[in-house]
């Protein structure tokens, strides 16, 4: 099941009766939030969720919250799902990722922080990790939860490489330059509010290309759940290269309805498949997350599987060599036989 011939060695093996599946790739994953399933009430919005992560991670030890995501990613390997581009709010938690044999994947480090002291704190935060790790990239968490200084220091160290990025996750994001709406008045109300004067009164794509958040190698554009025909051309016509990572049970489980899916897949930007954490999407399986997708009926099962595998490997430049096939025993080549299949034995890797 795939676009293209096995492996030799897979000629020289015998296989009982299954599919075989090249691992997919989950484009936009939060490990660092696996145990916490149950702990965040739907509906909640992504503004309240994004407040509520340090809450979360600050209630049980470093050792407890690797423990549940080492069960998560095993979990999803055993499902089928190998590479990750992983989002951690902690720097000791990104490190500790590096070591974890089943994950292969970028890590970023988000920084949030609207006023210029909690930037400056994040930022050294960062520097400090970085000079550790050179593979650790730098990222905002949304507009709005990103002061411009954050932007410029992920914009001046990891312009060259990656950035992921949460934006149009929900309508108020389009009054918020103009200082109205729900979400404005929401971070007023909590006090974390604080003007951005190259933002105000600003279209938000137009304000990142001003701030050269456009511009680097590798761009993932996560939920884009408001983008309208217009926000969309705009994308493709400033950023063709980008990729547009769907999180579908994600963006479910916070209460939103998104009525965009077929005019995005419908645009050059290319399509990736992300789950962010078990504490919205129950877990970080692909195929789990393909599943839901395809219960919508937009989008067809040779597309889905297309988006995590093939188009994630171009687009990622993952190198053939270090793409591990699943077996699925006893599957036949269609979705929900597949999707039923509890464990995949993994062939190569």
């Amino acid at each position: 099941m795939g676009f293209g011939r096995p492996p030799k060695e897979f000629y020289n093996r015998s296989l009982t009766e299954g599919v075989i599946i090249p691992g997919m790739v989950n484009a936009h994953s939060r490990s660092e939030l696996s145990g916490f399933s149950g702990q965040v009430a739907s509906n909640i919005g992504a503004l309240n969720f994004n407040l509520k992560i340090p809450e979360l991670l600050n209630s049980v030890n470093a050792q407890t919250v690797r423990k549940a995501a080492l069960k998560e990613i095993d979990y999803a390997f055993d499902r089928g799902t190998y590479f990750y581009n992983d989002i951690a709010t902690k720097p000791d938690y990104a490190d500790f990722l590096r070591s974890v044999n089943r994950f292969q994947g970028n890590r970023f480090l988000e920084l949030n922080g609207n006023d210029d002291a909690e930037a400056e704190e994040k930022t050294l935060q960062a520097m400090l990790a970085m000079n550790h790790d050179h593979t650790l990239f730098p990222t905002p968490n949304s507009i709005y939860l990103s002061s411009p200084r954050i932007l410029q220091f992920v914009r001046d160290k990891a312009r060259f490489t990656s950035m992921t990025i949460n934006v149009l996750e929900e309508k108020e994001e389009f009054d918020y330059p103009f200082e109205k709406g729900s979400l404005y008045e929401q971070m007023q109300s909590l006090g974390i509010y604080k003007r951005h004067t190259e933002l105000y009164n600003t279209h938000l794509l137009t304000y990142l290309k001003a701030m050269h958040m456009l511009s680097f190698k590798k761009l993932f554009l996560v939920n884009l759940n408001q983008a309208n025909r217009r926000t969309i051309n705009l994308l493709t016509e400033e950023i063709p290269h980008s990729a547009w990572v769907l999180c579908h049970r994600h963006l479910s489980y916070l209460g939103y309805h998104r009525r965009n899916l077929e005019l995005l897949t419908q645009s050059p930007l290319k399509l990736l498949i992300g789950t962010s954490g078990a504490v919205t999407a129950q877990n970080l399986s692909i195929i789990d997350e393909i599943y839901e997708i395809y219960k919508l009926g937009v989008l067809a099962p040779e597309d889905l599987f297309k988006s995590a595998t093939f188009l994630a490997y171009d687009y990622l430049e993952i190198h053939p060599a270090r793409i591990p096939y699943f077996l699925f025993r006893g599957a036949s080549p269609n979705l929900e036989s597949i999707y039923n299949t509890k464990k995949a034995v993994v062939l190569k890797g």
